[in-house]
């Protein structure tokens, strides 16, 4: 019976942390949610996979995580010295414990499931998420600062990674999305059933046609078949490679010719070194 009292006070204790105060817990996790739902929004509102509710819930269980590691770590250490104090109370060492492995999980751990918010296309041409996983394991180690009490840390973390999310995406869209438009010239045959055939290359792989020019018509050009040259202006996504587009298209058997037209930089300067510009037809 009494071993019995002794066993439920001892359990009965270990429901409360001894070392971290409830109100610093709360506090904890509630900045943990905070923190999720700030870096959530952002991906949220620009429809990726991983939007509020995965990041809060990642970032509130790294600083479970956290605070868990710095309980564990006091226990530890008190545990130790109370049990070497007793075996020899004239010692006077050190004990040495690793408590940096629940951590090492959590960032490990991660990885899965910023794994799951990669996608690769069929023909391996576009790769999207890839932004979305890093902001994942992002938060899961913001959410581990938070647990173990790093809070100011964890506060310039949060608003570095919203501004970079933010205000990176916005210079982008704005500056380096033009070095993603380029041109293509291509003379085809059968025109319309090849115009239509380039819409529906260019819609699934997120091409942007942004603009369209009918450059004119080549008669007989094989065997007393009409040919017709066009123009796209297109805008390719990110992690694409234009010349996988500008082969995938070669292999269209109604498209005799595909190139990229020049720019207008490469004009001017052909026309300095005396280089003609093929005629447009």
């Amino acid at each position: 019976m009494p071993r019995r009292s002794m066993f439920f006070n001892a359990r009965q204790s270990d429901m409360f942390p001894e070392n971290i105060p409830i109100s610093w817990i709360a506090i904890r996790i509630g900045a943990a949610l905070l923190a999720g739902i700030i870096i959530g929004f952002e991906r949220e509102m620009t429809h990726h996979p991983a939007g509020i509710k995965t990041h809060t819930l990642v970032c509130i269980g790294a600083a479970l995580a956290g605070i868990i590691t710095c309980e564990m770590a006091h226990d530890v250490a008190q545990s130790a010295d109370y049990m070497i104090k007793a075996a020899d109370p004239n010692f006077f060492g050190r004990v040495n414990f690793d408590i940096s492995r629940i951590a090492a999980g959590v960032v490990t751990g991660i990885g899965f499931i910023g794994a799951g918010a990669i996608v690769k296309s069929k023909d391996g041409t576009i790769v999207t998420g890839i932004t979305t996983a890093a902001t994942l394991w992002v938060t899961a180690n913001i959410g581990l600062a938070i647990g173990m009490g790093y809070l100011w840390v964890s506060l310039i973390a949060v608003f570095v990674v919203f501004i970079s999310n933010v205000a990176i995406k916005y210079l982008e869209n704005n500056y380096l999305a033009k070095s993603k438009v380029r041109t293509i010239d291509v003379i085809v045959t059968k025109k319309r059933e090849t115009m239509q055939a380039i819409e529906e290359y260019c819609a699934p792989r997120r091409i942007k046609i942004k603009n369209f020019e009918y450059l004119g018509k080549i008669e007989d050009l094989v065997d007393g078949e009409d040919a017709y040259n066009l123009r796209y202006t297109v805008k390719t996504p990110s992690g694409m490679s234009f010349m996988i587009v500008l082969q995938d298209l070669a292999n269209n058997e109604n498209i005799l010719q595909v190139m990229e037209a020049p720019t207008v930089k490469e004009k001017k300067k052909n026309d300095k070194n005396g280089e003609q510009t093929p005629p447009e037809n």
